[in-house]
C-alpha cells in the first residue's frame, strides 16, 4: 500500500466521521444564531454570558437558563470597565459543553462592558395585562410594553416619545403576553437619549431569562416659538407666539409649553422669528401687582368659576400669592392662589377661606 494512498484513506475516514457527528438535529442545519454585544452595562458582579450575547428567544433546551447565567468573567466591583473578547467567550461554551456545530457565534469582535458602583434597588414595573372587551386579556408585545412604560416615565414632560431600538434587541420585542410576562427596569438617569432597559421574561409562572434591551428616545411636543423676532426689553404678548411641534434628545433643551408661562415676561436675549422660547430667553415679571385688581380662576373638571379680587401681594408666574374675594368688611374672605398669567391668580385645591379682618 502506497503511502499516497494511506494519507487519502486516512483524510476519507476524517471526513466521514466529522459528517456523522453533524447530524441534522445537531448540525449547521438548524443552528443557533448568537451575536456578540458591541457594547453592554451591568452593576457590580460577574459579567455572565446573557451580558454579552445577544441569545434568541425559543432556544431553552440548547442553551437552559444555567449556562445563560455562567460567568464569563471574575466578578468586579464598579465602577469600572471591561473588555469580553470573541475567544473568551467561545472557549467559555466550550468549558460548560455547549456544541459548537450547534451554534454560529457572531456579532462584535469584542464586548466593551462598563461595570457601575451598586444602587439604590431600581424601580422594576411589573406590566399589567390589558384585558379585552369580551374579558379575555388582549394579546400585546413587548414593543408595547416598553412604549407604555417610556411613556409613563414622561408623563410629566407632556408630549409622546419617539423609540427608536437597536437591532440586537428586535428578537425579544415580538415577544406577546400572553403567554409571556414582563417586568421592566432601567436604571437610566436621563429619560432621553441613550436608554438601557432590562426585562425579566416570564413564562407559566417561572422566571425565563433577563433581556437586555438598547433604545434611543426622543420626545416630540409642543412648544413656544416666536412668530417674529423679539427684541430685548421687550414685553411678551400672546399674538407674537405660537405653538409648533419639535423633537428633544435631551431634557435640559426642552422648551416652554404653554403661553402663560411667557406672556407678560421681558426679553432678556434677543429671540429669533421661529426661534424656540426658553425660559433663559426671558426675565420673570410681576404679573400681579399688590392691591390691583386680579381676575380668580376655580373649579374642578369642565366647571370654571370667575370671580373678581384684588391681590394682597405681588407674584410672578407660578408663586403662591394671597388675594382677597368681597368689598364689605363682613364678606371679605383671604385665598391662596398660583399665578397663571398677567393679573391671573387659579385658587388652590385644599385652601381654606379666611375670614380677613
Amino acid at each position: 500500500m502506497s503511502r499516497r494512498y494511506r494519507i487519502v484513506r486516512y483524510a476519507v475516514l476524517v471526513l466521514a466521521g466529522a459528517a456523522a457527528r453533524l447530524s441534522p438535529a445537531e448540525g449547521l442545519a438548524n443552528p443557533i444564531d448568537l451575536k456578540i454585544r458591541a457594547q453592554s452595562s451591568i452593576q457590580s458582579g460577574a459579567v455572565r454570558l446573557a451580558d454579552v450575547l445577544v441569545i434568541p428567544p425559543g432556544t431553552e433546551d440548547a442553551l437552559p437558563e444555567h449556562i445563560r447565567q455562567a460567568a464569563v468573567a471574575a466578578e468586579v466591583q464598579g465602577p469600572a470597565t471591561m473588555v469580553i473578547s470573541y475567544d473568551q467567550i467561545a472557549a467559555r461554551l466550550s468549558e460548560l459543553g455547549v456544541n459548537s456545530g450547534r451554534v454560529l457565534l457572531g456579532g462584535a469582535a469584542k464586548c466593551v462592558v462598563k461595570v457601575s458602583a451598586p444602587q439604590n434597588a431600581p424601580e422594576v414595573r411589573p406590566c399589567a395585562a390589558v384585558v379585552g372587551s369580551n374579558g379575555v386579556p388582549a394579546e400585546r408585545t413587548l414593543a408595547q410594553a416598553l412604549r407604555e412604560h417610556i411613556t409613563a416615565e414622561l408623563s410629566a414632560l407632556g408630549g409622546s416619545p419617539e423609540i427608536e431600538y437597536e437591532r440586537a434587541g428586535e428578537p425579544f420585542l415580538a415577544l406577546t403576553t400572553p403567554p409571556w410576562e414582563f417586568s421592566i427596569r432601567s436604571t437610566d438617569r436621563n429619560k432621553l437619549g441613550p436608554r438601557e432597559f432590562q426585562v425579566l421574561l416570564r413564562r407559566d409562572g417561572k422566571n425565563v431569562r433577563t433581556a437586555t434591551i438598547m433604545a434611543r428616545v426622543q420626545l416630540s411636543k409642543e412648544v413656544l416659538v416666536a412668530r417674529a423676532p423679539l427684541n430685548v426689553g421687550t414685553l411678551v404678548q400672546r399674538e407674537a407666539l405660537a405653538l409648533e411641534p419639535r423633537v428633544f434628545q435631551r431634557e435640559q433643551d426642552l422648551g416652554l409649553g404653554s403661553f402663560e408661562q411667557a406672556v407678560g415676561q421681558r426679553v432678556a436675549k434677543f429671540i429669533a422669528a421661529s426661534q424656540m422660547v426658553t425660559a433663559g430667553d426671558l426675565k420673570s415679571e410681576q404679573l400681579v401687582q399688590r392691591s390691583r385688581p386680579v381676575t380668580i380662576l376655580g373649579g374642578s373638571g369642565n366647571l370654571t368659576v370667575r370671580l373678581a379680587g384684588v391681590a394682597l401681594d405681588s407674584g410672578q408666574y407660578g408663586e403662591t400669592v394671597r388675594v382677597r374675594i368681597g368689598d364689605s368688611r363682613q364678606r371679605r374672605n383671604v385665598l391662596h392662589g398660583r399665578v397663571t398669567g398677567i393679573s391671573t391668580v387659579r385658587i388652590e385645591e385644599g385652601r381654606q377661606c379666611l375670614a380677613y379682618p
